[in-house]
This record gives C-alpha cells, sequence and structure tokens, in this order.
C-alpha cells in the first residue's frame, strides 16, 4: 500500500470514529461542529495529499444531462403538487438567522464533504476498497448528521429515517462517488446545492407524503447514476449530436411554459396568479404572486373569518379577507374587506362567484407582469 492510500485509510478511519459517536452523544454535535470538523478533514487531506485541477472533459456533458433529470423531478413534483396540494417550508425566509442557522451551515458541509471526497479517490490510485471505504464513510456522515432530528419512539418518523435517510443516502453516495470519480467535485456541489438547499429557500413544497419522498430519494440518484454512466460511455464512443441536447432543452421549456399556462388558467385544482392592488396591504402587495386552492361547495362551508377569500367581482378577481361569513341554510354568503380598506366591500359574495381561497403567497415575483400590463395601457 502506498504512503498517500496509508493516509487516506487513517484519515478515513478517524471519520468514522467521530460519526460513529455522534450516536451515542448526538445532543453535543451541532451543525457547526459538523462544519469545524469537516474544514479539518479537508485541511490535513489537502495539506498531505493535495488538490488537482477538476478539469475533466466529461463535466460539461453530464453536468447538462444530470440537470435534465433535475429539473424533470422539480417539474413533475411541482406538477402533481398542484393537484394534492402543498405544505409550507418553516425556513422560506432570507434573515440572517435563517442563513447562520440553516443554509450557511448545509453549504459549508456540501463544500468541504465533497472537496474532501474528491481528495479521497483522486489520491487512492483507483484502490476499490478505499473508494468503498470513503463510500461508508459519507454515507455514516449523512446519516450521522440527521439522527437526531427524528424520534425513535415513533414509527413515522423511523420509517422516514430508513427510507429517506438511510436508502436515499445509500442511493445518493453511490451516484455522487460515481459521478466524483468521472466529473470531478464540481457537478457533486452543485448538484447537492440544489436537491438540499432549496427547501431552505422556497416558500413551499408538494405534499407528497413521505413514502412517495422516499422513493424518490432512492430512484433520482439512481437515474442520475444511470445519466452519468451512459453519458461517459457514450462520449468515449461518439460524442452525442448537440442537436439532440438542444431538441430536450426545447422540449423541457415548452413543457414549463404549458404548465404555467395551465396553472394561470386554474386548469389545477391550485392555480396561481398576481397581485394587482394594495388593498390587502401590508399582508400582501401589488406584485405578490398568490396560489389559491379551488373549492368546491362542501370545501366551501368550512370557510371561517379571518381566511382570504378569492372571488370575482364584474369583471375583476379579487383576493380579500373575509370579515363575517353568512348561513342561510340554503346557501352561503361571504362580507369582505380589504386589509389596507376603511369600509366594508359593498357586495355580499355569493358562492358562484368564489374561486378559491388563497394558501400561500410570494412577494414581488409578479412585479414584472404588473409593469408590462401597465406599459400596454
Amino acid at each position: 500500500m502506498k504512503t498517500s492510500e496509508k493516509q487516506i485509510l487513517i484519515i478515513e478511519l478517524v471519520m468514522i470514529l467521530f460519526l460513529t459517536l455522534n450516536f451515542f452523544i448526538s445532543n453535543v454535535f451541532s451543525p457547526y461542529i459538523y462544519v469545524a470538523f469537516l474544514a479539518i478533514i479537508f485541511g490535513v487531506s489537502f495539506f498531505l495529499l493535495g488538490l488537482n485541477r477538476n478539469g475533466n472533459v466529461n463535466r460539461k456533458r453530464v453536468f447538462t444531462s444530470v440537470s435534465i433529470v433535475v429539473l424533470a423531478y422539480f417539474l413533475v413534483t411541482y406538477l402533481v403538487g398542484l393537484m394534492v396540494g402543498f405544505t409550507r417550508t418553516i425556513y422560506n425566509s432570507f434573515s440572517i438567522t435563517n442563513l447562520t442557522k440553516n443554509i450557511l451551515p448545509v453549504v459549508l458541509i456540501i463544500g468541504f464533504s465533497e472537496l474532501t471526497r474528491f481528495i479521497f479517490i483522486d489520491k487512492s490510485n483507483k484502490n476499490k476498497y478505499l473508494t468503498i471505504l470513503s463510500f461508508v464513510v459519507f454515507f455514516l456522515f449523512t446519516a450521522s448528521y440527521n439522527y437526531k432530528l427524528y424520534d425513535f419512539s415513533v414509527y413515522n418518523d423511523i420509517f422516514q429515517y430508513i427510507g429517506i435517510i438511510i436508502l436515499g443516502n445509500i442511493s445518493t453516495n453511490i451516484f455522487l462517488t460515481i459521478q466524483c470519480k468521472n466529473t470531478g467535485f464540481v457537478n457533486n456541489i452543485i448538484y447537492r446545492l440544489v436537491m438540499e438547499v432549496y427547501v431552505f429557500i422556497v416558500p413551499f413544497t408538494p405534499t407528497l407524503g413521505p413514502y412517495v419522498t422516499a422513493v424518490l430519494a432512492i430512484l433520482i440518484p439512481v437515474i442520475c447514476a444511470f445519466v452519468v454512466y451512459n453519458t461517459v460511455k457514450k462520449d468515449k464512443l461518439d460524442k452525442p449530436p448537440k442537436s439532440r441536447r438542444k431538441n430536450i432543452i426545447a422540449a423541457m421549456l415548452v413543457f414549463i411554459v404549458i404548465i404555467v399556462v395551465m396553472s394561470n388558467s386554474g386548469f389545477f385544482k391550485y392555480q396561481n396568479m398576481t397581485i394587482g392592488s394594495n388593498s390587502m396591504k401590508p399582508y400582501m402587495s401589488k406584485g405578490d404572486v398568490i396560489i389559491l386552492e379551488k373549492l368546491d361547495k362542501k370545501e366551501m362551508r368550512d370557510l371561517k373569518k379571518g381566511d382570504i377569500l378569492v372571488f370575482r367581482y364584474n369583471t375583476k378577481i379579487i383576493a380579500h379577507r373575509i370579515y363575517e361569513v353568512i348561513d342561510n341554510g340554503s346557501e352561503i354568503m361571504f362580507r369582505t374587506k380589504g386589509d389596507a380598506n376603511d369600509q366594508i366591500d359593498n357586495t355580499l359574495i355569493r358562492e358562484p362567484d368564489v374561486i378559491g381561497v388563497l394558501r400561500y403567497r410570494i412577494r414581488y415575483i409578479g412585479l414584472p407582469s404588473i409593469w408590462i400590463q401597465e406599459l400596454f395601457k
């Protein structure tokens, strides 16, 4: 065994010892302890083994292929969300607390771990046992890092930990190991940033349930690993024509446009629209985009004072808060009021006028469409 291989073996054994301790004293290790640990491991690895430049010829082709899979994953899951519903995330803000407590540790962990993975694989001289051990190390890292987030006295938490963290983690690390071996560390970092950090930024995610989430956590990395293998294999035989990739990208863009149009037109149970006035300030402002849930008559009877109703009035669509619910037995009607208005709305809103109830609000992203509309008035 060469000197570099011995050094990698020692470093990996130290990592396994540290990570195993977390299962017994998990309350001690905070996210920044993990960041510091990985930073030290990377620093030692870099000092002893060095870091080669990441100029692999397969990187761009693999990046394009994997990006298509990831984009398709988000499109399909959010399309399903339009039919089954969404769950509001607990982070969805760019506050200093969210940045320092949630986003920054994850970004640093991703960076240090993928750089370290690359050093281990690149300097192991194609030693398959060290490659397998590096896979074990990073699998154990994810399992250890997420261990204290689950309550193992609750059956649902046990299922999610096994399905998402254990099985999903095995699948993900197999893919990351294959991709790192063929393209270097850059693609791994980008993939993980997209797949792991977005939940701290987006306001809502599809309500897929633990079973579907676990299946996707296993399936998506498997598909990505297959794509990497297939792309590298094709590149060795013959470079795929650029026109084919352009056609795939064009098809994805057309699909996105179709979904946006269908979502705006009310084709799904959930529909999005842009707020065109400030009558609901400060809760929402002109240029905000809202996602509303369309209601049937039974669901309409569950509405209560304080809910934000989306309804038709003459030729306009208005989103105002319910001020009073009037139930005369045969029909439900609503009095509404804009938060920024002094007076209650003059007209009673009847059931046929109701489009739905507001579920989510996204700040300011509809401003460009408002500017375009005002430009052509």
